[in-house]
């Protein structure tokens, strides 16, 4: 999973991993961004799993809680 994937390195990060064959969880803030992401990686042949997530949401965190994931980038921050 990679928080901040919205934009910028973790945008970019998360659709090279996923070009590369690797399950990836793209945590975006805005949900606007979600369906950016979706047809980007659609448009790419990507399988991408994006998902919206308020990280500083409680009940955010307690959702993505239940995700399966092994390797976290905790690349989300305010600039």
């Amino acid at each position: 999973m990679i928080t901040g994937a919205g934009s910028g390195f973790g945008r970019a990060a998360s659709l090279s991993l996923a070009a590369g064959g690797h399950d990836v969880i793209a945590a975006v803030h805005h949900a606007a961004e979600v369906g950016e992401m979706r047809a980007e990686a659609t448009a790419r042949g990507l399988s991408l799993r994006v998902e919206r997530l308020d990280l500083l949401s409680e009940v955010d965190r307690d959702a993505a809680r239940g995700w399966d994931v092994d390797v976290l980038v905790n690349n989300a921050a305010i600039g």
